[in-house]
């Protein structure tokens, strides 16, 4: 079972230079702790807002390559507010990429099949000595989103064994008209505090 390693990306030395990431966090705190200026994406046919500060971050690029280790899908992109060590990703699939993880999850959806496919991939480092962190998972909440597509969203936190230090990140998972989307957040677990409700944001403006 493929493992997901992204969330170590986060406890990278800060890749902005201070001053980038100093004007970002007054700003920051300047507009009650919310990321600013939310305005549309688009990408794989599908639209959504987040803030502007998010930069799509090429698939070449040195610092994807833990972000693509999280990812399932071929169809996919990132976005990242480097200074902050903020990501955000978004993958597609179409229904016939769903069907094994339904069989072996014996699901009653694809929709659930494809959200507990990812949670038995977060856990599955949890078995492993090979690993200095666990996962801590929360169970799933039912949402629909502001164009009514059904979802499911749980959230996820890094836990390093030797640092306490950790990390955090939120799942959602939506069926939108013939395809079905992962839309997921990463950051510290301080700045999680604060970034639920933009996260929210996204996924509910999600079309």
């Amino acid at each position: 079972m493929r493992r997901f390693i992204c969330f170590g990306l986060l406890t990278l030395t800060l890749w902005g230079c201070a001053s980038d990431l100093d004007v970002k966090l007054k700003e920051f705190r300047k507009n009650n702790h919310n990321l600013p200026e939310f305005v549309a994406y688009r990408n794989m046919g599908a639209k959504w807002k987040m803030s502007k500060w998010f930069e799509e971050i090429d698939s070449m690029d040195y610092q994807s390559y833990q972000l693509q280790s999280s990812m399932l899908s071929n169809q996919k992109a990132m976005y990242g507010i480097e200074p902050m060590n903020t990501y955000v990703t978004v993958e597609r699939f179409q229904k016939n990429q769903l069907s094994n993880y339904q069989y072996f999850n014996q699901a009653p959806t694809l929709l659930k099949a494809l959200m507990q496919h990812y949670r038995l991939s977060l856990e599955g480092s949890n078995n492993s000595d090979v690993y200095n962190y666990h996962f801590s998972i929360s169970e799933s909440t039912s949402i629909k989103t502001t164009h009514g597509y059904e979802g499911l969203i749980f959230q996820a936190e890094m836990v390093n064994n030797k640092q306490s230090a950790s990390t955090a990140g939120m799942y959602a998972f939506l069926k939108r008209k013939d395809a079905y989307w992962v839309i997921k957040i990463h950051a510290t677990k301080y700045a999680m505090n604060y970034l639920a409700d933009d996260f929210m944001k996204i996924v509910y403006s999600f079309d």
